[in-house]
């Protein structure tokens, strides 16, 4: 516990481990664990956050019911918000500022989503350079690499699947490379 007075409005439940490990914690951020150097650094009043390595969720203030692993995963942008969000790997959702209901499992994927919601990214580089991509879903190293806003509800499963896409909208990419020629496509679907 980090020493809070207890009741509701206070910062009961917290557990913190590190040298500047939830420095800001204020009354009502309850429940949060935060385990590394300056994991949680930023957190005021965000509750039910888990952080585990370096800089884990940094700048999140206020949002909730994070869980992130490993170094800078999370980082975030200093007074930003964001909750619901899931990154596991070397920086993870390291650039998030208001995303939510995010899913990131591997090195650096979906290390550029600012203000996406609602994805799923996993395998390294995966998702890596979209910044405000809602409803994806980029399975494989590098699938998905350069989708960004426009690119909404497309699924790339594969090496490289969907891997120069911009701004194309519901495309479905299932194989090594596929669909990697496709900038700004519309609707494809494509298996191999």
């Amino acid at each position: 516990d980090s020493g809070g007075t207890g009741g509701a409005d206070s910062t009961t439940g917290n557990t913190l481990f590190g040298m500047f490990t939830g420095l800001n914690i204020a009354s009502g951020g309850e429940d949060n664990a935060f385990f590394g150097h300056a994991s949680g650094n930023k957190n005021t009043t965000g509750e039910k956050n888990t952080g585990f390595g370096t800089f884990t969720g940094f700048g999140n203030r206020t949002g909730d019911f994070n869980t992130y692993v490993g170094y800078g995963a999370g980082f975030g942008v200093d007074n930003n918000n964001h909750s619901n969000n899931t990154g596991v790997g070397f920086e993870s959702l390291k650039a998030i500022t208001t995303g939510t209901h995010n899913v990131a499992i591997g090195a650096r994927c979906g290390d550029a989503l600012t203000d996406g919601q609602f994805n799923v990214f996993i395998g390294e580089f995966a998702g890596s350079t979209t910044t405000s991509v809602n409803n994806a879903v980029f399975i494989g190293q590098s699938a998905g690499a350069g989708a960004d806003v426009s690119a909404d509800g497309s699924i790339g499963i594969g090496l490289s699947a969907l891997g120069s896409l911009t701004s194309g909208t519901d495309n479905h990419a299932i194989g090594f490379q596929s669909q990697t020629a496709n900038v700004d496509g519309v609707a494809n679907v494509s298996f191999g």
